[in-house]
């Protein structure tokens, strides 16, 4: 059966490079995860955590932080992909479960990726390899993963700026079954397992919660059968569901269908 339309993934496309449209900045700007506001305060969260365990990081200058230079010489940085596919026909995204092995976000749920490695010839490469590694599945990365864009960076916990990317799945799997016949052996050192959410579910689900790092506002909740998306998860998924995939697919494109 029929994966996503090339109209809809041109609509994605589109909705992402739309943020990058302003030619007078010489840097591009992308849908942002965080206000400039917002991403400060979790940037200076996450470095007051990493001085208390006594590990000093040189930061991005107060004058311009976001400037690239300085942020790729003062952090790591991570790439995330945030697969989206057809389930039965629903537009559903591509989570996993962490597992109780990795050191950091035990049994946590999250986005396959990981760090930039030397080999990786690009930010996108990194997301794919990462999501190779951990997923599996019987899939052709290279011919079965589309790119649509990117969004704006995010920093995690520990100071990490990590960029999503959203990738679109050429495969309409035909139920529950289906979708985990195709990803049955993820990395076990890594990941517990993968699922899936369908859009629908994660708008009519989504809650907030208050947490220490996002305090300047709400944070986005998502309760479901297989565990809350909560934290950088969560705040990464929200603006993508709400300004990417519910324009898309539900509101534009059939009015009936609305959420």
């Amino acid at each position: 059966s029929m994966a996503f339309s090339r109209h809809a993934l041109n609509q994605i496309k589109a909705i992402l490079s739309s943020y990058s449209g302003s030619t007078s900045q010489s840097k591009p700007c992308y849908l942002p995860i965080l206000s400039k506001h917002d991403f400060q305060s979790a940037f200076n969260f996450s470095k007051k955590q990493k001085q208390v365990k006594g590990n000093q990081t040189p930061t991005p200058t107060e004058k311009n932080p976001f400037h690239e230079s300085v942020i790729a010489l003062s952090v790591a940085s991570a790439a995330v992909l945030v697969p989206i596919c057809l389930v039965d026909g629903e537009p559903s995204i591509i989570f996993t479960l962490r597992s109780g092995a990795v050191g950091s976000h035990k049994h946590q749920i999250s986005f396959p990726g990981g760090h930039v490695d030397a080999k990786d010839a690009s930010i996108v490469d990194t997301a794919l390899r990462e999501m190779e590694e951990e997923v599996r599945g019987s899939l052709d990365y290279r011919q079965d993963v589309e790119i649509l864009g990117r969004t704006g960076d995010v920093p995690s916990v520990t100071g990490t700026i990590v960029t999503p990317i959203l990738a679109a799945l050429h495969r309409n799997f035909r139920d529950t079954d289906d979708f985990h016949q195709v990803f049955h052996n993820p990395c076990e050192a890594e990941v517990e397992k993968v699922f899936f959410r369908t859009v629908k579910d994660l708008c009519s689900s989504e809650t907030s919660e208050v947490l220490e790092r996002f305090k300047e506002r709400e944070s986005p909740l998502f309760p479901g059968v297989d565990g809350n998306i909560w934290g950088l998860t969560a705040v990464i998924l929200r603006p993508i569901l709400h300004e990417v995939l519910i324009p898309v697919f539900h509101r534009r494109n059939n009015p009936r269908n609305r959420l």
